[in-house]
């Protein structure tokens, strides 16, 4: 909290030792601590914890991509296989991708997760390909990243590029026609998987999911993914601009960084490089205008 600053706290003592604290609502994205202050032990010295006062933080879980919020996807089906493309890397040119909330698939009763977004039998291979970005609000020491999914058949989880997991997936390399292990019906949540967080970046990321079928003939698929981290405390978040070539030439430039604004220049000269503000629009592809193009995050916007 803010110097000075104080919220409500609720003590239940649960088995004689352990103590569930409760909270008023906390601000999002901002730190708590716990001050403990003249506890004293059971012992005939009746003596004070030490330190006296103590304070712990608090680690915050926030919830990055959820089941029934934040749960807005790109996918991509019958298609054709994407490997080699960069699908699932940030900066990747999504914007001709249908989108929709999770759960994503076909009504099934039983579901963990209920279908919102309808999508077609797939009739071109076995590989559904689903797109998320998400931003983390701190910066990445010590975060702990948990995911649960409701998924048909399996699935290799891709972080920022990355490979970071596998549900019911063979070990080894995949490609397009590798099946998946096991196929649930109906299909209920899994988890909580811990996933590798070393490309894991403060600010924009994106989980990707390559879905494969158990079986050559199955035509239905299903995803919804709840992705949660536990960190160690907000901070401010330095602006990460990405720049993709898409196959036809075109550039998709993509950035997260609130009271920033995007410049451009066509001649670097160090300090006295002249910058405009620019048009580009984040995620949208554009085609550069000249021989050399050079573009910034300005905290200072006209």
């Amino acid at each position: 909290t803010v110097p000075g600053d104080h919220i409500t706290f609720f003590a239940t003592l649960t088995n004689g030792t352990n103590v569930l604290l409760t909270t008023d609502p906390r601000l999002p994205n901002e730190n708590f601590s716990v001050q403990i202050l003249d506890v004293r032990d059971a012992s005939s010295g009746n003596n004070l914890m030490d330190p006296n006062p103590a304070v712990f933080p608090i680690r915050p879980s926030i919830q990055l991509i959820g089941f029934d919020t934040d749960n807005e996807w790109k996918y991509d089906i019958n298609n054709g296989d994407r490997a080699g493309s960069g699908w699932e890397t940030v900066g990747y040119d999504d914007s001709i991708w249908p989108s929709g909330p999770a759960g994503l698939g076909l009504d099934v009763a039983g579901n963990g997760v209920p279908i919102r977004t309808e999508i077609p039998y797939m009739t071109n291979g076995v590989v559904a390909y689903f797109r998320k970005h998400f931003t983390l609000p701190s910066e990445t020491n010590g975060v702990v990243l948990t995911l649960r999914d409701v998924l048909e058949d399996g699935a290799i989880y891709y972080l920022n590029g990355q490979e970071v997991f596998r549900n019911r997936m063979p070990a080894g390399p995949v490609v397009f026609t590798t099946l998946a292990a096991g196929a649930p019906d109906p299909t209920p949540i899994s988890g909580p998987f811990n996933l590798a967080t070393t490309n894991l970046a403060a600010g924009d990321n994106v989980l990707a999911v390559a879905v494969h079928q158990s079986s050559a003939t199955s035509t239905d698929v299903e995803l919804a993914v709840e992705l949660i981290a536990n960190i160690s405390e907000f901070s401010a978040i330095a602006p990460a601009l990405h720049s993709a070539r898409n196959t036809d030439g075109t550039i998709t430039l993509t950035w997260t960084a609130p009271g920033f604004c995007l410049q451009e220049t066509s001649i670097l000269a160090g300090p006295t490089t002249v910058w405009s503000p620019s048009a580009v629009v984040s995620g949208a592809p554009f085609t550069p205008a000249g021989a050399a193009r050079y573009f910034r995050l300005n905290s200072t916007c006209p």
